[in-house]
């Protein structure tokens, strides 16, 4: 077992849900401990313990195993990448007590709300939420999918195509289930369900509601992403920046900073701009931390979505200047976070332990980054 940051009865009682769960076989665990994922979570939430920490390692975990799938064959499977985020999404519609996300509204599966607000900023990263929904910024597939018979008139955010089908009936439908292999669809979507109850247990619904439409947001982006691979394009640095700053997932882990110190933030502290800038400028910079550290890994397997890649193609930069090109955004969001930080602190002293955690949170990725063996495995 690993030996890291974080002691063995954690990292033991996550290899037991994983297992217990079908996420992973037996013998893939040396494998995926050498991540040291506990880890991750030991730097950026230093002052969590007990079964919050516990939960925010089965988060990570099941959220890095996610990713891996649709980094192999089913991210190149569009119905598939459907079906699976549709049954993900229709968990977040589920709710067991007045609590629920389904407390708001009736807005149906978690449209991508009203989003981050952008930084407009001249350099090689315009774009951001304030974009999006203009043409140029949809997936390549979007107005095929729109036009095709049956999609007419839909909402257009990529949760729109993620409808199953009805079956045909017919004997195989009949036969005793066989239980699916580790790691299979079946296994993620019961994990996720129970992590989705573990999040909201004792939060109020105004929270659960938020985290909710921060993970929608996050799941969906694997949707774009096997389209963008199904049109065998890749995003424009434009349409990068957003798909990158939610496929990250730091806004949910962002939200987690409140669910395991079970103190919810007024929504009305989150609506405010500099707050939603805040946010942005977060997982932004942890997302450009990581494609920094995971560029030669990503560059051996043909994985496009990295800002490096995607900044070095559409300006035609080498790639020691697209490296440096992101470096220098890195360090500029760095600058204008504290910035941020330090106004919000003095405006709203009750948030500061908040805005104070985002800078853990950053400085967390990037001590993980830089030490993992995630990005040093050749064998993925």
């Amino acid at each position: 077992m690993m030996a890291g940051a974080v002691g063995r009865p954690v990292t033991e009682a996550h290899a037991a849900w994983l297992l217990r769960q079908g996420l992973l076989p037996q013998r893939a665990l040396a494998r995926y401990e050498a991540y040291a994922l506990p880890d991750l979570i030991a730097h950026a939430y230093p002052r969590v313990e007990g079964e919050a920490r516990g939960l925010l390692v089965d988060t990570l975990g099941w959220f890095t195993i996610l990713d891996d799938h649709f980094d192999g064959p089913a991210g190149r499977d569009l119905p598939g990448s459907r079906d699976l985020v549709r049954g993900l999404l229709d968990t977040l519609e589920e709710r067991d007590d007045d609590q629920g996300p389904r407390a708001a509204g009736r807005q149906g599966p978690y449209p991508y709300p009203a989003g981050a607000e952008q930084d407009r900023r001249p350099g090689p990263y315009p774009g951001g939420d304030a974009d999006r929904g203009r043409a140029r910024d949809r997936p390549p597939t979007a107005d095929r999918e729109r036009d095709r018979p049956g999609n007419r008139g839909r909402d257009r955010h990529p949760g729109r195509y993620l409808e199953r089908p009805y079956p045909e009936r017919g004997a195989a439908q009949d036969r005793a289930p066989e239980a699916p292999a580790p790691g299979a669809p079946a296994c993620l979507l019961s994990a996720w369900q129970d992590l989705w109850r573990r999040q909201r247990a004792g939060m109020p619904g105004a929270w659960a509601r938020r985290a909710g439409r921060d993970w929608a947001r996050c799941l969906t982006t694997f949707v774009t992403e096997a389209q963008y691979r199904a049109a065998a394009t890749l995003p424009t640095v434009r349409q990068a920046v957003h798909l990158r700053r939610h496929a990250s997932c730091l806004y949910p882990f962002m939200n987690m900073l409140e669910r395991v110190r079970g103190e919810a933030l007024d929504e009305a502290l989150h609506a405010e701009r500099e707050m939603r800038l805040l946010r942005a400028h977060v997982a932004d910079t942890a997302t450009l931390i990581n494609d920094l550290y995971s560029l030669d890994r990503e560059e051996r397997h043909a994985s496009p979505f990295n800002m490096i890649v995607i900044l070095g193609r559409e300006q035609r930069l080498s790639r020691a200047a697209a490296i440096e090109a992101v470096r220098a955004e890195v360090d500029r969001l760095g600058v204008r976070s504290d910035i941020l930080r330090a106004s919000l602190a003095a405006r709203h002293p009750e948030a500061a332990w908040y805005v104070r955690e985002t800078r853990t949170l950053v400085e967390g990725v990037r001590r993980w980054s830089s030490t993992t063996d995630r990005y040093t495995d050749t064998s993925l």
